[in-house]
Formats: C-alpha cells, sequence, structure tokens
C-alpha cells in the first residue's frame, strides 16, 4: 500500500531485521504478503518482495541474502539477494507426512563463520527443524517435534551450540545443539 511517496505495510508487521553488514538495510514483512527492503538513510522502501506471508519472526538478513520463512503451503523457506529481488535465488518446500500443515512462524540464518545452519520454528506440527545450507541443497540436520504449542520465537549462539525457543505454550526451552 502506498500513502503518498512512502510504501507501507497494509496489514499486521510481526518481523523487522536489520542487516547484519551493512546498518542502513531494514526489512519487515507480515500479513500482507509483501516484505519490504528498507534504506535507512532515506527512510524509503528500496524494494519490495511480493509473496512471503510473514506471521512471526521468519525474516532474517545475512550480507546480501534475505531468508524468508512463508506460514503458507508452498515456498516455506526462500533465499532473496537483496541486489535484485525480482524472484528469489532459493526455495524450500518441505513436505508433511501427516494432516498437519509445515507452516513456519520463526526463520533464522546462524551467526557461525565456521557452519551455516537454517533454524525454522513451525506451528501444525509444533517443531523446531534445524538445516544445514553450505551446499546447493538443504540438508536436515537437527529435528524436534511435538513441541507443545507452535514455536514463535528462536535463536542461536553464536557458536551454534545452544538454540533456544519460545512459543504460544508459554515456555523457554533450551537445547544443546551435537550435530
Amino acid at each position: 500500500m502506498r500513502e503518498g511517496d512512502l510504501i507501507v505495510h497494509s496489514n499486521r508487521v510481526f518481523a523487522v531485521k536489520f542487516s547484519n553488514k551493512d546498518p542502513n538495510v531494514l526489512a519487515s514483512g507480515g500479513w500482507d504478503n509483501n516484505v519490504i527492503v528498507w534504506d535507512c538513510r532515506t527512510a524509503k522502501a528500496a524494494m519490495l518482495i511480493a509473496g512471503p506471508l510473514i506471521c512471526g519472526e521468519s525474516l532474517d538478513i545475512d550480507g546480501s541474502l534475505l531468508l524468508t520463512g512463508s506460514w503458507r503451503e508452498t515456498d516455506h523457506l526462500q533465499f532473496w539477494d537483496l541486489r535484485n529481488c525480482r524472484s528469489p535465488l532459493k526455495t524450500w518446500l518441505f513436505e508433511s507426512h501427516s494432516t498437519e500443515k509445515f507452516q513456519i512462524y520463526s526463520a533464522m540464518i546462524s551467526r557461525s563463520p565456521e557452519k551455516r545452519y537454517i533454524a525454522v520454528g513451525t506451528s501444525g506440527h509444533n517443531a523446531i527443524k534445524l538445516f544445514d545450507y553450505q551446499g546447493e541443497g538443504i540438508e536436515t540436520k537437527l529435528g524436534i517435534r511435538n513441541i507443545r504449542g507452535g514455536v514463535l520465537s528462536l535463536d542461536m549462539t553464536r557458536d551454534n551450540q545452544m538454540l533456544a525457543c519460545a512459543g504460544s505454550n508459554g515456555l523457554l526451552k533450551i537445547y544443546d545443539i551435537l550435530v
């Protein structure tokens, strides 16, 4: 939605994330199926990405890579190049082997320079998944299922040794990661 020259979201915003490399880059996303990348020097939108349904903390930026985790039935995880966001660099769809849908509330890129992971928290399956994304594909390294309630927020230590999550059950859980 536009108000004058300013692009704004047309519905609730659930995530904002600064770039870890450039403090002038900020992304926001929410229920309007749009992610807006902002230039903080001008307080204006630098680009608009249509499609991702952001329903929690499921945006992250690592250099020129933007990660979106969508609470929808297709295109669950997507990588975008912030230098050219016309189409995603990569898209992952996760198959569900039950009637529960795999829908993402939280997603992040690990901060360790040695080993790169994507951590995802979901509803439906009420699960945490940890993926290795070193190469072209994505490999599941850790899966924790049947958590009471959806996983609304998560974070990892910089050395990838611990993962914390919190959710709709009101509990905070910390897991040691041995991958």
